[in-house]
């Protein structure tokens, strides 16, 4: 439940933040941080949430 709708959320959040910035301010951000920001956020949200689900 948590695995799903919890991860679902925020990278929603984060994807809509990623996707309205360069609309909204006119400047385009990195993509290799946005890179970075998913790949540790991936991460962190599967070692938070793995083991929960394979309890």
């Amino acid at each position: 439940f948590h695995y799903v709708f919890i991860g679902g959320t925020v990278f929603a959040l984060f994807a809509g933040v990623y996707y309205w910035f360069p609309k909204v301010t006119g400047r385009k951000m990195d993509e290799r941080l946005g890179l970075y920001h998913f790949l540790i956020g991936f991460a962190s949200y599967n070692a938070a949430f793995w083991p929960m689900h394979a309890l």
